[in-house]
This record gives structure tokens, sequence and C-alpha cells, in this order.
């Protein structure tokens, strides 16, 4: 009986100690209680119209830098014949050839890779959702849209954008007066201003 009494105290004495030993250890740390999830999802990105204009404004004003010609012998890579095409929202392939094909190996990869260069593409989307039959079932051929939310609450969206088009955006927004072509050459973005204001939703 004596030493039912002993484990019995002994137990409840390590207990103790236990709870002592984790109180201490949460009081030194300071560790700060979970944050509550948050009841909304996070506000968007939007562009600033205003800050476009005074980018569009300068390369108009600007004196118009001389072009400068890229590169001229290069040998073009054979197009493939065939394509699949993975939908990043749905998971559903599609398969293209001959022309598309190419489109979707080369230019798409390509477009894709310099929206991600885009200087503010957070504030943007490119829709590529024509170029899956499950979620575009009706679309004609497949393109890429651009998408612009602006700090107005308005949104521009075009259809039909080039890797070019993109190169275009791209040295605008980052204040540049030329672009860098595919071959590595310089044209001025004076000459493009119709088709950047077009991109950008932003009328003369």
């Amino acid at each position: 009986m004596k030493n039912s009494k002993l484990v019995i105290t002994v137990a409840a004495s390590a207990l103790m100690a236990a709870d002592v030993v984790i109180g201490a250890t949460g009081e030194a740390t300071g560790a700060p209680a979970a944050p509550a999830a948050s009841a909304g999802a996070a506000k968007l990105a939007t562009l600033s119209r205003d800050e476009v204009r005074q980018l569009l404004a300068k390369i108009e004003m600007s004196v118009r830098p001389e072009p400068q010609m890229g590169a001229m012998c290069y040998k073009m890579a054979r197009s493939p014949s065939r394509a699949e095409y993975v939908c990043p929202t749905c998971g559903e392939r599609t398969l293209y050839t001959d022309r598309a094909a190419g489109l979707v190996e080369r230019e798409l990869a390509t477009c894709q890779r310099l929206f991600r260069e885009l200087p503010r593409h957070d504030t943007m989307d490119l829709d590529e959702s024509a170029f899956c039959r499950k979620c575009r079932p009706q679309a004609a051929e497949p393109e890429l849209t651009l998408i612009i939310r602006y700090d107005d609450g308005t949104t521009s969206a075009v259809r039909g954008v080039s890797s070019e088009d993109l190169r275009l955006l791209g040295a605008a927004l980052s204040g540049k007066l030329t672009e860098t072509t595919s071959n590595e050459g310089e044209e001025p973005l004076k000459d493009k201003l119709p088709r950047l204001r077009e991109l950008l939703g932003i009328k003369e």
C-alpha cells in the first residue's frame, strides 16, 4: 500500500513539473498566437492609369532614337508538326498540328516568359484559355488576351497579343525609349505608339 502511494505521488509530481516546464518555455519564447484566417481574398494589384499616361507622353515628346540593326544571319529551327497544349486551369490536353503546333511550341512559351518578366505583371493577366478546347470550345483559333487592371476600377483587354507586343510593353513599362527585338536589334518606341496605346488601353 505504501508503495502504491509512493508511485502516485511521484507521478503527480512529474506531471506538475512538466506543466511548469511547458509554461516556462512558452513564456520565454514569447511565441505569438497563430493569426486568424483572413475574412476575404487579398485585393488584386492595379496599375496607375495616370503613370501610364505619363510614360506614353514621355515617349511621344522624346527625340526619336535611331534604330539599330540586329543579327541578320541565323538558322531557322524546323517547326514541329505536332504539339500538345496542357491547360494550366483545368489540366485538359489539346493537340495541335501544322502551323498551330509551332505557335504552341515556340510563340506561346516565349510569350509566357516575356509576361513573367514584365514590370508590374502582377497587375495583369495573360489569358491563354483560347488554347484549351475544354475551356474555350467556341474559340475559332488559339490566341492570347492581355488583361490589365487599373486603379480607377476599369479593365483593359486586348486579344491577339504576340511576343512582339510583350517586348514592346516591357520596354515602355521599364521607362525605355527603344525596344530590343527578337534578333537583338533596337527600335524606337515612338514608331510603335499606336499599338502601345492599344495594348495599354489608353486613348490619345
